[in-house]
C-alpha cells in the first residue's frame, strides 16, 4: 500500500468559541489530485492555512513525507518541499513577472546577500542560473514573452498561471491551490482544467486544491474531501461524493428527509 505524502490528523482550529476546523483528517497520496469542497465558510482556507502553518492549528498533527511539520514555521514548511497560491492572487504587481518568479527561487539561493552587493562571480553565476530556471517556469506556463511586463500588465488568467509558475518554481512535491479558478470566465476555466491536468501527467505533481468549480473538480480529482461547518460530510471519489445525500443537503441547503425548496437549477 502506497503511504501518504500528506497526512493530516485531527486537525482542528478554534478561534474563541467558534471552531472553524473540526479534527480533519486528510490522507493524500504521491501524484493524487485531491480536492477540498465544500459552501462557502465550511473551512476549507483556515484548513490549508493551518496545513502549511501560516495559522497554527489549535490541535491535530500534520505529517510530510513522513516528517512532523506541525509547529514549524512556513518557510520551514516550504523548504520541505510544500507550494501553495491564493484565492485573492498575491502578486508583486510592481515586479516584472520575471522578478515575480525569482521570489519563488529565493529559498534555493545558497549565496550570502553581501556577495550579490559585491558583484562576486560566484553570486553572478547563481542569479543567472536562477533566471535560466525561471524562464523555464514561465516558457511552461506560457508567459516567457511577457518575462518583462509588470505582473499588473497581465490578463487576469495570465496572473493565475504566474502565481503557479512562482510556486513551481521552488520545486515543491505538494503544490496546494487555493481556488485556481476564481474569478476566471468559462473558458479561463477550461484553460486551467487543462492545465492542472498537464502538471499532473507532465511532473507526476501531487495536487491538493480548494475549488468551486465543481467540473474541475469532478474532472480532475482522484479523490474528494467535503468539508461543512468545519467538519468533514463526505469522502471518496467524484462520484461518491456528487451521490452522497449529506453532500447534496449541505449544497443545497436542506437536510435529509425535508422538502427541496431551491431550484433544481442549483449545482454542486
Amino acid at each position: 500500500m502506497t503511504s501518504a505524502l500528506l497526512q493530516v490528523s485531527n486537525l482542528s482550529k478554534s478561534y474563541g468559541g467558534l471552531r472553524a476546523v473540526a479534527d480533519l483528517n486528510l490522507n493524500v497520496l504521491p501524484g493524487a489530485i485531491h480536492s477540498l469542497i465544500g459552501p462557502n465558510g465550511a473551512g476549507k482556507t483556515t484548513a490549508f492555512n493551518c496545513i502549511v502553518q501560516y495559522v497554527p492549528p489549535s490541535t491535530g498533527t500534520v505529517s510530510f513525507a513522513g516528517q512532523r511539520i506541525d509547529g514549524a514555521r512556513p518557510d520551514q514548511v516550504a523548504a520541505v518541499g510544500i507550494a501553495r497560491t491564493y484565492q485573492n492572487i498575491r502578486l508583486f504587481g510592481s515586479m516584472t513577472v520575471l522578478d515575480n518568479v525569482l521570489v519563488g527561487r529565493h529559498r534555493h539561493l545558497t549565496i550570502p546577500w553581501w556577495s550579490s552587493v559585491l558583484c562576486l562571480p560566484g553570486a553572478k553565476r547563481e542569479e543567472e542560473a536562477a533566471k535560466a530556471e525561471a524562464r523555464r517556469w514561465l516558457d511552461y506556463v506560457g508567459l516567457k514573452s511577457v518575462e518583462d511586463l509588470p505582473a499588473t500588465a497581465l490578463a487576469y488568467g495570465q496572473q493565475r498561471r504566474l502565481e503557479i509558475a512562482r510556486a513551481l518554481a521552488s520545486n515543491p512535491s505538494l503544490l496546494m491551490l487555493d481556488e485556481p479558478t476564481a474569478g476566471m470566465n468559462p473558458s479561463e476555466v477550461n484553460e486551467m482544467i487543462r492545465f492542472i491536468g498537464k502538471l499532473r501527467e507532465d511532473l507526476s505533481m501531487t495536487i491538493v486544491m480548494i475549488e468551486h468549480q465543481i467540473r474541475l473538480v469532478m474532472t480532475l480529482s482522484d479523490q474528494v474531501t467535503v468539508m461543512h461547518h468545519g467538519t468533514v460530510i463526505a469522502e471518496g471519489t467524484p462520484g461518491e461524493v456528487q451521490r452522497d445525500p449529506d453532500v447534496i443537503a449541505a449544497y443545497l441547503g436542506h437536510r435529509r428527509g425535508t422538502p427541496e425548496v431551491h431550484s433544481a437549477k442549483t449545482k454542486m
